[in-house]
C-alpha cells in the first residue's frame, strides 16, 4: 500500500520538472529497498523499466537519477553481464528528454 501510494505520487508530479525527483528519488529507493530485500528477478526487471522511463522524461536532476540507475544495473545480478548494453540504450532513449531540460534551462538562465 504504501508502494502504491509513493508510485502514484511519483506518477502525479512527473511533469514537475525542477522538483518531481523528489518524490521519485524517495520512491525508487522504497523499491530497490524492497528488492535487495526479496532478490526478485521480477522486481529487479520492474525497477529497470521504472528507471528507464523516468530517463526518458525531463527532469532537473536527470542527471543523478542516470548515475543511479547506472550504479543499480551494475550492481544487479540480473543486468551487469549486460551492463554496457543497458547503458548505452538507456543514453539514447534519454536523449531527446536530456536535451529538452537543456533548451529549458538555457532559456531560464537568460530571464
Amino acid at each position: 500500500m504504501v508502494l502504491d501510494t509513493w508510485r502514484q505520487a511519483a506518477e502525479n508530479t512527473k511533469w514537475r520538472l525542477h522538483d518531481s525527483h523528489l518524490v521519485w528519488d524517495q520512491y525508487i529507493d522504497l523499491m530497490m529497498e524492497d528488492q535487495r530485500r526479496n532478490d526478485l528477478a521480477e522486481s529487479a526487471a520492474t525497477i529497470k523499466s521504472l528507471f528507464e522511463q523516468r530517463l526518458r522524461v525531463p527532469h532537473s536532476n536527470w542527471d543523478s537519477t542516470f548515475q543511479n540507475f547506472s550504479s543499480f544495473i551494475s550492481s544487479s545480478n540480473y543486468f551487469k553481464n549486460d551492463y554496457e548494453q543497458i547503458m548505452v540504450e538507456t543514453s539514447k532513449s534519454g536523449a531527446d528528454a536530456k536535451a529538452k531540460l537543456s533548451v529549458r534551462e538555457e532559456t531560464r538562465s537568460r530571464a
